[in-house]
């Protein structure tokens, strides 16, 4: 093979492996485990950086195969530490985000309940009584209940998540009052 074909074969290689890479990258901040195929992709494109700086037209011997396994073990321990690490650092603010949306819907529901009734409901089960959606409203994200205090005799009220550290009345509480 001449210089100029392989030089070509072997950024075809470099950029199918960066496509798979990047593809699995994306997979991984979207909170899916790597695609398969994309992990082929991947290889296929070491392969034929491997393989292609051989002489013969197959490059089939043991250095090429220890290098192309060298390449995969990196690459996947690579995408495994990445996995690890977004999911571990990344949890908080997730369960943090979805418990503040879940408790602004919450809110609006209390709103309407209030606006068809003239109070508050006394508790949050009247609101998910019958309304499959609304099942998952008595724990937050961090898998604690709600308190839900009914003040006033139904004037006014306080949702409160524990937040992260899982305990009431500290700072990371998440708080809501409605009002009169």
């Amino acid at each position: 093979m001449n210089n100029t074909f392989k030089s070509l074969i072997s950024t075809t290689g470099k950029v199918i492996f960066a496509i798979g890479l990047v593809l699995n990258i994306c997979m991984v901040f979207f909170g899916v485990w790597p695609s398969l195929i994309y992990l082929l992709l991947m290889l296929f494109g070491a392969a034929i950086v491997s393989f292609i700086g051989k002489d013969d037209i197959i490059g089939l011997n043991f250095s090429s195969i220890k290098n192309l396994l060298i390449v995969v073990t990196i690459t996947c321990i690579s995408i495994i530490t990445l996995t690890i690490g977004i999911s571990f650092f990344s949890k908080n603010y997730f369960n943090k985000t979805n418990t503040l949306s879940e408790c602004k819907e919450i809110v609006i529901a209390l709103n309407q309940y209030k606006e068809n009734t003239t109070n508050y409901p006394a508790n949050l089960s009247i609101l998910i009584a019958g309304n499959p959606l609304r099942a998952d409203w008595t724990k937050d994200q961090w898998g604690n209940p709600y308190k839900y205090i009914w003040n006033n005799n139904g004037s006014s009220y306080t949702l409160t998540s524990a937040g992260s550290d899982n305990k009431f009345n500290t700072k990371d509480d998440l708080t809501f009052i409605g009002k009169q």
